[in-house]
């Protein structure tokens, strides 16, 4: 999984620095993803039961902002759900990479945190030239 970043990583730090040359002025924006899982102990069996997963959004831009769990918006000045705003039919990460980059913006920066063995979180940076 490690490499797998590392190489997606390479790859959008690779093509940004080809493409930067060609912007003035550069707009910003991130997405953060935790990953909460919902799991169930069985003690008598001694196993862990994976129940389900909470999936938090949180994007910004310059002028918008949105809070979301699962679809559910939470805060922010967006007026809609996750799946409505970013127009995907189901959440995942790669749904909502693809969606951003199809209003113009490019990823120059991912990283990924395990923070417990029930959370973990993914930190995207974007750019688009203004």
């Amino acid at each position: 999984m490690k490499n797998t970043i590392l190489l997606i990583t390479l790859f959008v730090l690779f093509h940004n620095n080809a493409y930067s040359s060609e912007c003035n002025k550069w707009q910003y924006s991130n997405l953060t993803i935790l990953k909460e899982k919902i799991i169930e102990e069985d003690q008598e069996n001694d196993v862990k039961i994976l129940k389900g997963v909470n999936i938090h959004s949180i994007w910004n831009e310059p002028t918008k902002s949105g809070v979301w769990i699962n679809n559910k918006k939470l805060g922010g000045n967006i007026n809609s759900d996750l799946k409505t705003y970013f127009k995907i039919s189901s959440i995942s990460n790669i749904k909502l990479v693809n969606s951003i980059g199809e209003k113009g913006w490019e990823p120059f920066s991912i990283d990924y945190k395990v923070i417990s063995e029930r959370e973990e979180k993914y930190y995207y940076h974007f750019k688009r030239c203004s």
